[in-house]
Parts: C-alpha cells; sequence; structure tokens
C-alpha cells in the first residue's frame, strides 16, 4: 500500500473542506495560502439592468457556467480580474442590490478599474482577493454612490500595497 502524499500548511492538513470553510468565512487570504493562488471563478457577462452605469460606476454582471460552483457569501470584495489576457483591478458585489433592486435575486457584479469597452458575451476570470464590508441598503443612490467611492478607494488601496 502507497502512502498519499498530505500537503502540510502551518502544521495542519490542507483539505478542501478547509479551504470552502475560509471562503464561507470570507478569509480569503487563508484560503490562497492553502491553494497556493488566490480562489477564483469563470463566469460569463450577461447583460445587467444598466444601473450601474447611472451611478458611474458600470458593472460587468457576472454569470456562472456552473450553478454548483462555490463563490464568496455576499458582500463587496477587492478582485482581480482576467479578461483576454489582460488583468483589471477591481471590485465585486454579491448580493440582492437592495438600493437599486426590488426583485431580490441574488448577482455578482464587478466595476473594473479604468476599463473602457465592450463585455458583454465575454469570459472572465475573476480573483477573490480580499472582503471589503457587507452589502447594505442605503437611503438613496446618492450614498449609495458616496459608499462605492469609499470601497473603490479601499480597494485601490488594497491593491498598491498587496497586489
Amino acid at each position: 500500500m502507497r502512502n498519499a502524499s498530505v500537503t502540510v500548511v502551518r502544521g495542519r492538513a490542507v483539505s478542501s473542506t478547509r479551504i470552502r470553510s475560509y471562503i464561507d468565512d470570507r478569509k480569503l487570504s487563508r484560503a490562497a495560502r492553502l491553494l497556493t493562488r488566490p480562489f477564483f471563478f469563470d463566469a460569463d457577462i450577461v447583460r445587467g439592468e444598466g444601473v450601474g452605469r447611472t451611478l458611474d460606476f458600470p458593472t460587468a454582471n457576472a454569470r456562472l457556467s456552473d450553478p454548483h460552483k462555490l463563490v464568496p457569501p455576499g458582500g463587496v470584495y477587492a478582485v482581480r480580474v482576467r479578461l483576454d489576457n489582460l488583468t483589471h483591478a477591481g471590485m465585486m458585489n454579491i448580493g440582492r442590490a437592495p438600493t437599486v433592486r426590488r426583485d431580490g435575486g441574488r448577482t455578482i457584479e464587478i466595476h473594473l478599474f479604468d476599463f473602457t469597452g465592450e463585455l458583454y458575451g465575454r469570459r472572465m476570470r475573476i480573483n477573490c482577493l480580499k472582503f471589503i464590508r457587507e452589502e447594505k441598503k442605503f437611503s438613496d443612490r446618492a450614498a449609495l454612490r458616496s459608499q462605492l467611492e469609499k470601497d473603490r478607494e479601499a480597494v485601490r488601496l488594497i491593491m498598491e500595497k498587496k497586489y
């Protein structure tokens, strides 16, 4: 009988259960340490309602090709997106967008920094780097836009320091 090789990090065996637990707990840097790379998922870009554009934060609406694919829980995240052969920094919201949407359906939206161009019908790889904050409902769109500006600045600082 052959002994299976077990990877150990900081004295504990690496397991898919442990990695999933870290992702579910939004501990993305810990998951990345075990994976030896950032946690990622691939998605197709589909048309949304265009609300982000009205806030000066256009988003790529991501649709998973595999509905069973693990994604982090709802909230705002710092991400690095691979599109074609280029990488872009950005921020992602996973959730129900309660300030602007009434239907309550869960969406995955990514705002890419310093990007212009058409994304519909393309595929992107979303590397999840850091949890920023919980999703919440704001009093109005102006308050949401103000928070998005703060989120963008926080993500830019994260990218400058670490990624």
